[in-house]
């Protein structure tokens, strides 16, 4: 199957007046939906919750071009931001550089310490979802090539010293027969804010994961972990029951809380989508239009619009024929996959 790749955008529903879930929508290629909101600038985008990976990347994993870093061949920095609503405290992303050598990291940062290099009783909350686990497609590239990003959040109350250094194990992962870690613990330092104290220390550390730092004309990849909290969401995906042989369709995506407390979508997710055909497939990630609509409510829903596109850029080469039954889903992480059917005319 060839792959191509789209550019989509989720759009809270009452920002731009689309129709309510369940409603018939239909597209036509003159006439695309033009409300969106607008990207992440390149210092946010990593601050994003990574999308889960709904197709796994084609073609072989990258040549080991460097030799294993260890601690010395490594400058690193790390820098907080608060988490505004949801589940508190800040989010983190750390930026590694090797000097000429790969990044072993299997797991990313598990531990902080305080000025003296004591290790501060923060809980290591490193359970990883088994619905849609943040997982960034080829994130082995730039772990390889000695610079890469990985992100944490740091949430709760936290009463004692102020955190000075992150610690990050450099070792492989343990399943690989090629294994010979470990190669050491690398410090790194630590600088902006920690969770307020809310009169006893009772907070969580929990790594994200690995991305790509971007470049002159992209932005960084998005390495935060998903909210504990969102397991209480589940989701579902509306489509026309027909559309343009020439467009993606456009779509609702519903978040439903099934808890009795609200869930706030903080830090904002990135989301990912895949799109299936009997002779195209095609995958995009792009972040979810949750500003100012970040809360789903209790026993309620939130939903978003997922405007249409056009397939490979409008060439007609990558539309399926009429008739062609195309399925579509959708997913954050930690949430189950949405997935819905229309079908070309």
């Amino acid at each position: 199957m060839r792959q191509v790749f789209v550019g989509l955008l989720l759009v809270p529903l009452a920002a731009c007046g689309h129709t309510p879930a369940g409603t018939s929508q239909e597209a036509t290629s003159s006439a695309l939906p033009t409300s969106v909101v607008s990207g992440p600038t390149p210092a946010e985008a990593p601050y994003l919750v990574a999308p889960p990976m709904l197709a796994a990347p084609a073609g072989p994993g990258p040549a080991e071009r460097h030799r294993p870093c260890g601690p010395a061949d490594v400058t690193a920095t790390a820098a907080s931001r608060a988490i505004v609503g949801g589940v508190g405290g800040v989010a983190a992303v750390v930026h590694l550089r090797g000097n000429g050598c790969s990044l072993h990291i299997t797991a990313g940062p598990d531990r902080l310490l305080d000025a003296a290099g004591t290790q501060l009783a923060v809980r290591l909350d490193d359970a990883v979802s088994a619905v849609n686990p943040p997982r960034i497609p080829r994130y082995d590239i730039p772990l390889g090539a000695g610079d890469a990003l990985w992100g944490f959040t740091w949430t709760g109350s936290w009463c004692g010293p102020k955190a000075a250094t992150v610690v990050i194990p450099m070792t492989d992962d343990p399943r690989d027969p090629a294994a010979k870690g470990p190669y050491g613990d690398l410090r790194v330092p630590l600088t902006g804010p920690q969770p307020p104290c809310t009169g006893v220390s009772r907070s969580a550390l929990r790594p994200g994961v690995a991305g790509a730092p971007g470049g002159p004309t992209w932005p960084a990849d998005p390495v935060l972990p998903a909210p504990a909290d969102w397991a209480g969401l589940s989701a579902t995906l509306t489509l026309p029951a027909t559309s343009p042989s020439g467009l993606v369709p456009a779509a609702v995506f519903t978040l439903l809380n099934r808890t009795g407390a609200a869930i706030t979508l903080s830090p904002c997710p990135e989301y990912a989508v895949f799109v299936e055909t009997d002779q195209t497939d095609l995958a995009t990630r792009e972040v979810l239009g949750c500003s100012g609509h970040r809360t789903v409510p209790a026993h309620g829903a939130t939903s978003f619009s997922v405007p249409a596109q056009r397939y490979s850029d409008g060439d007609p080469r990558g539309r399926p024929a009429p008739g062609t039954a195309v399925t579509v889903r959708v997913a954050i992480a930690g949430v189950p996959t949405a997935t819905a059917i229309t079908r070309t005319r």
